[in-house]
């Protein structure tokens, strides 16, 4: 009977697929593509779905609305900069194990490049301007 219970709940726990990482908050991106630094700083927002909805400020590139999806430990996020035409960006990113941190690489059109980010432990810049 006990070996029935404990074959159950293995089983049950196998069942049951991996809680996407929360990645809502502040974050901080240094990345490069080509020799050219992509670096932004981005706030977050994730929903019950894992979908992640935001606004980035990129460092001499203008801001962008950014989406993108979280699955396990993965992350995908979209967004634009713009250097005298637009560039829709793909960053495809791994989380570390306490989601503070990710790596990953960056896509735009047929160019690539490595991205590192960090996960801020200030305030977001929304909620520090309305306190």
């Amino acid at each position: 009977m006990l070996r029935t219970i404990g074959l159950a709940t293995t089983l049950f726990t196998l069942a049951l697929p991996a809680m996407a990482a929360d990645i809502s908050g502040t974050w901080d991106f240094q990345g490069s593509i080509e020799g050219n630094v992509v670096n932004m700083k981005c706030d977050f927002r994730q929903d019950t779905a894992a979908k992640v909805t935001g606004r980035c400020a990129f460092e001499g590139l203008g801001t962008s609305d950014t989406t993108g999806d979280v699955t396990d430990d993965k992350v995908v996020l979209h967004n634009d900069a713009t250097r005298e035409q637009v560039y829709h960006l793909t960053w495809n990113a791994t989380l570390d194990p306490a989601a503070d941190a990710m790596k990953g690489e960056i896509v735009v059109a047929e160019y690539s490049g490595t991205f590192t980010a960090k996960k801020s432990t200030a305030a977001p810049a929304a909620a520090a301007a309305s306190t």
